[in-house]
């Protein structure tokens, strides 16, 4: 999720302020929390897809008609075709994202998804043309490497494989959404983050029964949609576009290392040592990557 928040953030400004940073920091808390939540509703992954979505592109089209009251169409109608490829992407990396958390644990599918900016990179390459850094491919090498151990371990185990393959699906859409939006620099992100969730709603109504579920779940699932999501894009995309790129992009990858922490703590979820290899070894490129690009 801070792969593609980070790349769509506001340009940067001389003088960060303590608020910045606040904002900037309170993007990964939000996001880190989703798997704490997700664990904790009993309900099925598309029953989960589709309020999640739901709710947030309510919250953040309420937010959006605050800032524009009556221009929130024209925003909707500057998307373009470039917006709309932006919105169907980022769907994927929403409809991916539940099935995954519910099919493997926790630390493989933060990690995993994290190498959104690296395939980015990769994409970029590929059909923009861009250079791509020799620190960079050298994350990427790095980052296959623990991704390849996770993989492994899910092979071995008998168990978690098929939710690594939807996180890696997530990382994959989230670094196509990268890109989209770094060829239309000049749009604003919220009027795509509904559309993508009124997008991810489609294969969740098809494919699940979400009227099944329970009040209960509900504080929850509002949780998820407003805070975890909603909150979580519009705090980090206000203030880390005035802090240095360096800075936002580290403090982007505290959700790889929150979200295990709060379904340990919770749920006693442990990773294992190829978890622990495989995703030390991805937060490593990511880093390296990060500094790369700053000093680039």
């Amino acid at each position: 999720m801070s792969a593609a928040s980070d790349a769509l953030a506001l340009p940067a400004q001389r003088g960060p302020s303590p608020l910045a940073f606040a904002l900037t920091l309170a993007g990964p808390l939000c996001w880190s929390i989703g798997p704490l939540f997700v664990q904790g509703i009993e309900a099925e992954a598309w029953t989960i897809v589709f309020w999640r979505s739901a709710i947030m592109a309510l919250f953040l089209t309420a937010v959006l008609l605050i800032q524009h009251r009556g221009g929130i169409v024209a925003q909707f109608r500057r998307l373009g075709r470039i917006g709309l490829v932006a919105a169907c992407t980022t769907a994927g990396a929403f409809v991916f994202y539940i099935p995954a958390l519910q099919l493997a644990p926790t630390a493989n599918v933060v990690v995993i998804q994290g190498l959104a900016p690296l395939w980015a990179a990769l994409f970029g390459w590929l059909l923009l043309g861009e250079r791509v850094r020799p620190a960079t491919w050298a994350a990427l090498a790095i980052a296959l490497a623990g991704m390849a151990a996770l993989v492994w371990e899910g092979l071995t185990l008998g168990g978690g494989l098929t939710g690594e393959l939807l996180a890696l699906g997530v990382s994959l859409c989230f670094a196509a959404s990268i890109v989209a939006f770094r060829r239309g620099r000049d749009l604003d992100m919220a009027p795509a983050m509904v559309v993508a969730a009124l997008i991810s709603l489609v294969p969740a109504v098809l494919l699940g029964d979400v009227a099944s579920v329970a009040a209960a779940a509900m504080p929850a699932l509002i949780v998820l949609g407003v805070v975890q999501l909603g909150c979580g894009l519009l705090a980090f995309t206000r203030g880390a576009g005035q802090l240095p790129p360096v800075q936002s992009g580290l403090i982007g990858l505290l959700e790889t290392v929150l979200a295990p922490l709060w379904t340990w703590l919770a749920f006693a979820e442990s990773p294992g040592a190829a978890a622990l290899l495989g995703g030390g070894a991805i937060v490593l490129a990511l880093v390296i990557n990060t500094v790369a690009t700053a000093r680039s």
